[in-house]
């Protein structure tokens, strides 16, 4: 099978795994992440401003810019160390990290925050339903907390980062695009907030849908830097790219995945929505 091929199909796989029924009837991550939450995964270079930091079953990203370091997520509190390390490994100074940008409040995205704030002094931002989730705002003092709203632009030296408020898997999910560089070459990036359908409700399927097709609407996108590397097959692409000879492309860029995820997103999201209907008797 075509290696391009092999990858979309097993996106498509993990999107299926990331909406397994629990006993109850509740859609979770619960099966996946229970075997895998916490094994820990070296660091690795996607882009030359990307890194990957995370572990096996959470990721997370350090993005380096003209001005510091921003973080995409921060998985557990009881993994920073082992985030932090990572950001050694790949030749950068934790203390250099500016913002930490949480995908949603989950404590396998937000779970490090208030330790990595409070080792670093960098700004914590999050849209607001998230923050409002969070009864003290995570530990995270007020004068670090940015409250972000669908369509700021941060810009962070050399970086711009757009932010939209893409809810469904949490009330404040927020997805990040940016430009990712690989040498002469930039390709624009999406990190998508949450993909998971764990949650319940005829209301909080029909605004997940909503933001797939907005999402599905978003011109240029290339690349996927998912918030769990089972989404877009982070460590399968990684073995390409270290198998990569000059001259082929980066493993990473493959528009036509990402074009197959939303859709795989739609399908489940489309049956969730029957299945909710039915309970609510509708």
């Amino acid at each position: 099978m075509n290696s391009r091929f092999a990858c979309c199909a097993a996106l498509v796989a993990a999107s299926a795994l990331a909406v397994a029924q629990e006993p109850d009837g509740r859609e979770s991550l619960g099966a996946l992440s229970r075997a895998t939450d916490y094994n820990q995964r070296p660091a690795f270079k996607i882009f030359d401003n990307v890194y990957y930091v995370g572990i096996n079953f959470v990721a997370a990203y350090i993005v380096p810019t003209s001005d510091g370091l921003v973080l995409i997520d921060t998985t557990y509190d009881r993994t920073v160390d082992h985030l932090l390390a990572g950001v050694r490994e790949m030749g950068y100074d934790p203390n250099d990290i500016r913002y930490i940008f949480p995908t949603h409040w989950h404590s396998d995205h937000f779970g490090g925050a208030k330790r990595l704030q409070a080792l670093t002094g960098a700004k914590v931002g999050m849209v607001g339903p998230d923050w409002d989730a969070l009864s003290d705002r995570g530990g995270i003092p007020e004068d670090a907390v940015v409250r972000i709203s669908d369509g700021d632009v941060i810009e962070v030296g050399n970086t711009a980062f757009t932010f939209y408020h893409t809810p469904g898997h949490t009330l404040g999910t927020m997805s990040i695009v940016f430009d990712v560089q690989d040498g002469d070459d930039t390709f624009r990036a999406i990190t998508f907030g949450g993909a998971g359908l764990n949650f319940q409700g005829v209301d909080r399927t029909e605004m997940y849908l909503k933001t797939i097709r907005r999402v599905q609407t978003f011109k240029g996108l290339e690349v996927s830097v998912p918030n769990h590397a089972s989404m877009g097959n982070v460590f399968e692409r990684a073995d390409q790219l270290a198998a990569r000879k000059p001259g082929e492309p980066h493993p990473f860029v493959a528009p036509e995945d990402l074009r197959a995820y939303w859709d795989t997103l739609m399908e489940n999201a489309e049956q969730k929505l029957v299945r909710e209907k039915a309970r609510a008797g509708l």
